[in-house]
């Protein structure tokens, strides 16, 4: 092959990166850019409702939560450790709710916590749509 000058494209060797490929390399960095960026909102949202239950503490349909899956006498044996400790006072229920890996069983009792939660709201949403429906019944018209 011989040497071409400078400023002289040779048309016969395709270029190192096609259109395509440009574009999908773009496109990946637009979506990444994006998804970091969700993510930081997420990350965001998630500081703010640490501090903010760190602050206002937890309320009590949460405690009483945690406080019924812990004392039941059929409940496994971390449960009720963590229960006897915050009985104790070794540890407090916000310290289980804010950081659940840093005790045994801690994680699983937290995610019992919010299912619960979720069906008690799921319920309450039956509940007010039911009183709702029912009230529209009785208006005249």
């Amino acid at each position: 092959m011989t040497e071409l000058p400078p400023g002289f494209f040779d048309a016969s060797t395709p270029p190192e990166d096609t259109t395509a490929e440009v574009l999908e390399h773009q496109e990946l960095q637009v979506a990444t850019r994006g998804l970091e960026a969700a993510l930081a909102r997420v990350a965001e949202h998630v500081a703010v409702a640490r501090e903010q239950e760190a602050r206002d503490g937890l309320d009590e349909s949460t405690r009483r939560l945690l406080e019924g899956l812990t004392s039941d006498p059929e409940a496994s044996l971390e449960r009720r450790s963590l229960h006897d400790r915050v009985a104790a006072g070794r540890l407090t229920w916000e310290q289980v709710w804010t950081d659940p890996r840093a005790e045994a069983g801690g994680r699983a009792l937290v995610l019992d916590v919010v299912q619960q939660q979720a069906s008690d709201a799921a319920a309450a949403r039956v509940r007010f749509a039911e009183v709702e429906a029912a009230e529209a019944d009785v208006r005249p018209e």
